[in-house]
């Protein structure tokens, strides 16, 4: 459909016989990938994607420093099929002669300021998981861990995740020993 220069719809030529598509412009759909679906993809969230789209996602994913095996757990996919997946894209790419997007590493390095270091603090002891902080600050878990335990910016405030406790040896010296008792079962 097209207008003239008053907006009004035009008339098309009655003795014009192309389709539609004969008219439309050519469109390269292998491009065309939708940013909002890729990104919501890349953070988790099951969305419906084409396969570019989902490459792109995973590319994005793996930036954040999210490992294959945790985007086939976020989305409910077998164990391998992101693996899988992106080795079949890798293939698709070759035979068309196209360059495969370059995986990037997870960003490190990234400055904090000294409101984002409190922030992330203050949510991680509120129970905001670690890869959830690093995709919404574009870096990594590992990043977030050193942050909340003060190994990096121990100067700034908020409050410090306390180190990790292993298990007691005194219970695993009660398994091995075999004096461990089990509770007795109440009569019901």
């Amino acid at each position: 459909m097209d207008f003239d220069e008053y907006g009004r719809p035009v008339e098309p030529d009655q003795e014009d016989r192309r389709t539609l598509r004969q008219i439309a412009d050519e469109v390269d759909m292998v491009d065309e990938v939708d940013e909002v679906a890729v990104a919501a993809y890349a953070r988790g969230r099951r969305v419906t994607v084409t396969d570019e789209e989902r490459l792109h996602g995973i590319v994005r994913a793996v930036g954040y420093g999210v490992k294959y095996a945790e985007v086939d757990q976020a989305h409910g996919l077998y164990k391998g099929s992101t693996q899988r997946f992106v080795l079949r894209m890798r293939r698709e790419y070759e035979e068309q002669g196209r360059v495969f997007p370059e995986m990037p590493r997870p960003s490190d390095g990234r400055e904090f300021t000294e409101l984002e270091v409190v922030d992330v603090r203050t949510r991680s002891v509120a129970g905001t998981s670690d890869h959830v902080l690093a995709v919404e600050y574009d870096t990594t878990p590992e990043d977030i861990g050193h942050i909340c335990r003060g190994r990096r910016y121990g100067q700034y405030g908020g409050p410090v995740r306390a180190p990790r406790q292993g298990p007691s040896r005194r219970s695993r010296e009660h398994w091995v020993t075999g004096d461990y008792q089990f509770p007795e079962k109440q009569a019901s």
